[in-house]
């Protein structure tokens, strides 16, 4: 994450969003704790106008249901989580939650062909997130409905679509 990067503009409605990003994201990624990836205005400016974050995680086999965790061991598996996921106020409704999105699956995808990850996972924040994430096939786990994961099987089947579109 550069550090020649106009944060203090940022504002996509969520407080500690907002200062996650202006306080702890670059320490956070220096320090390999998270990894940031951002959405920037095209220009001189380098306001950023979206986030996310990702880091190493794992899911309870047990609060997967039953229709993905069949073939599953019984302890936890390998995920990655998409930490926070943010867009400017300015910005919203204009596709970039979905693009920071499927470039978040891109990287889970990338990933899953060097090391272990059976899903990606996220803690919507609200009601309006878990929508949001339901438009691209999360499912919730049965322990929270607002944890949700992603199969990298289902990451990889998208992924293969849209190279033959």
């Amino acid at each position: 994450m550069s550090r020649h990067l106009d944060l203090g503009s940022f504002d996509c409605g969520s407080q500690a969003l907002n200062d996650y990003l202006q306080k702890y994201a670059r320490q956070n990624h220096d320090r390999n704790i998270s990894k940031t990836f951002v959405a920037v205005e095209k220009g001189k400016s380098r306001k950023v106008f979206g986030f996310y974050t990702l880091v190493a995680s794992e899911i309870d086999a047990k609060t997967i249901p039953s229709t993905h965790s069949k073939h599953l061991p019984r302890y936890p598996v390998p995920a990655v989580r998409i930490g926070r996921l943010g867009v400017d106020k300015r910005h919203k409704g204009q596709g970039i939650g979905g693009e920071l999105l499927w470039d978040a699956l891109g990287k889970a995808n990338r990933l899953s062909d060097e090391m272990g990850i059976y899903a990606v996972v996220v803690d919507a924040k609200d009601e309006k997130a878990v929508h949001f994430y339901h438009k691209y096939g999360f499912v919730p786990l049965s322990n929270n409905p607002k944890t949700l994961f992603l199969p990298v099987e289902t990451i990889k089947i998208l992924f293969t679509k849209k190279q033959k579109d």
